[in-house]
């Protein structure tokens, strides 16, 4: 896979296999897989904040909810402790 394929993902999107990068920038694993399962952190489910699928591939900057992994928690996470929209009780 390309450096440019690995571009960066959100600091919330995590995986059972670890990837991304290291707060010095150092990559340590691609993390894209096929036949893994991806979930938000912010959410913890596969969707995000904004109900769009939680992967790498969707994960990337310019999507409304991500954030940089070298970002500040309150700037990344507005509202966190807003409810998503959507189904339940």
């Amino acid at each position: 896979m390309s450096a440019a394929a690995r571009a960066e993902v959100c600091r919330w999107l995590r995986s059972r296999s670890a990837y991304g990068r290291t707060a010095e920038g150092a990559e340590w694993l691609a993390g894209a897989s096929t036949v893994e399962g991806y979930w938000c952190l912010r959410t913890m489910e596969p969707a995000g904040p904004d109900d769009a699928l939680a992967e790498p591939g969707a994960c990337r900057p310019g999507r409304a909810c991500f954030a940089a992994a070298g970002e500040a928690l309150a700037a990344a996470d507005p509202g966190a402790s807003a409810p998503r929209s959507g189904g339940g009780a």
